[in-house]
């Protein structure tokens, strides 16, 4: 039988009398604190800790995961004991560590469990990296290539030896971009780990324990992760008499232009374009704009001479070199200059030795200036072989040769270079 509207009105109104006065009585008789603040029953207590623990096992179960993806990529990863960095095995006879030392000696020690001699087989002043061969008698494990896109979100982790051993540490992905390390062009990954100079030389790993980057020293006060495609052709690439060269006595040296063969009244030879400091050349005294004339009495007329006029690492060089219009000889030792000193953390990787020069503040965009290289932050070392006390000084050199070209020595960081300015 259908109930009338007005009884259901009443069932419902009497339902709710009851509901609210079980909840009254219930808020009533609810223990409190001394404070007034209702106590949290057995239950809710009971909820909140299981959530403490499930938390807790899920960052413990993590952190065990991340543990095992180190321990079985590190044996791919080693240290380099003299030189404080640790190195990425890429095969079984080519490791790739952070460049912490100029110039790079010629063997080094690695260390997994025990120490072994390699021998350093690529060591470019411009690269921010170094590849060494192992003893053949180290069985290596190369850490295994990434297989996925690096995206945002995606963890990391960052794996590298330090004194004590193995050393991790996880983290994301931010992003990826493009950009140079000293001066080799890159592509970088982003992530939340926060990159000291005492991870020279690690790894970046997926969560599979596949390599995405290697973390080098791209400035004297930053670390970056580069990604390892980066590295690839930079490593793959052969060795000339022109990187022999570049490697042993830290300088570029090419083929003069008209303007600079005018400029130099010189006939033939090499120009030296780039100059490392700390490196043999500098120590011997040449400088960028110095024309190469000779090697060891061989005449030198372009880099195809280079080869023939190559000597074994450990013999000396004597150079002829015209500079200011005169040609002088210039010798080199013969023994491989020795690693440079520890170099404080905060410039790892870099090295500023000279103090003089004049600054540039800002350089005018498609200026002459502009378009032979120099950029703010760079120092003025010499103008046509003077070299400048201050700006005042600059300025006027400049003034006094506007109506002809200018040599300009100018020094960045380690390296040192010379443009000819119309």
């Amino acid at each position: 039988m259908a109930q009338s509207p007005a009884f259901s009105r009443r069932y419902v109104i009497v339902l709710a009398i009851i509901a609210a006065t079980i909840l009254i009585v219930g808020a009533t008789l609810r223990p409190r604190h001394e404070n007034g603040a209702a106590a949290q029953t057995s239950g809710e207590a009971d909820l909140a800790r299981l959530t403490l623990l499930a938390q807790r096992r899920s960052l413990e179960s993590t952190t065990a995961y991340f543990a095992a993806v180190a321990s079985g990529a590190a044996s791919g990863i080693g240290r380099l004991t003299d030189l404080d960095t640790s190195g990425v095995a890429l095969s079984a006879s080519v490791i790739v560590a952070a460049r912490t030392a100029a110039p790079w000696p010629d063997a080094v020690t690695f260390q997994l469990s025990d120490s072994h001699r390699a021998e350093t087989v690529r060591a470019r002043p411009d690269e921010p990296f170094v590849v060494v061969s192992p003893n053949p008698r180290l069985a290596l494990k190369p850490a295994p290539r990434s297989g996925i896109t690096p995206l945002a979100g995606h963890w990391v982790l960052g794996l590298w030896r330090d004194t004590t051993g193995p050393t991790f540490v996880p983290g994301q992905i931010i992003s990826t971009d493009s950009g140079r390390c000293g001066e080799l062009p890159v592509r970088r990954l982003m992530t939340s780990i926060a990159l000291t100079p005492g991870m020279a030389g690690a790894a970046i790993l997926d969560i599979d324990g596949g390599l995405l980057a290697i973390v080098l020293p791209c400035a004297a006060d930053r670390m970056s992760a580069i990604l390892v495609d980066s590295l690839d052709a930079a490593i793959g690439s052969g060795s000339t008499a022109a990187d022999r060269l570049l490697t042993r006595l830290g300088i570029v040296v090419a083929v003069p232009t008209a303007g600079e063969s005018a400029y130099f009244e010189a006939t033939g030879g090499l120009i030296v374009r780039d100059l490392w400091v700390d490196y043999p050349a500098a120590r011997a005294g040449l400088r960028p704009g110095d024309v190469v004339e000779a090697i060891n009495g061989e005449p030198i007329t372009g880099p195809e001479d280079l080869d023939a006029a190559w000597q074994p690492p450990n013999s000396a060089l004597t150079l002829a070199v015209r500079r200011a219009r005169v040609t002088r000889e210039i010798a080199i030792g013969g023994q491989h200059a020795p690693p440079g000193p520890a170099l404080p953390a905060a410039d790892r990787g870099l090295v500023w030795t000279a103090d003089s020069g004049v600054a540039v503040d800002g350089v005018a965009e498609h200026s002459p200036a502009f378009l032979a290289g120099v950029r703010p932050g760079d120092r003025v070392m010499q103008i046509d072989g003077r070299a400048p006390r201050d700006g005042a000084e600059l300025r006027r050199l400049l003034a006094a040769r506007r109506s002809r070209p200018v040599f300009l020595d100018v020094a960045r960081g380690p390296r040192r270079f010379g443009s000819l300015l119309p």
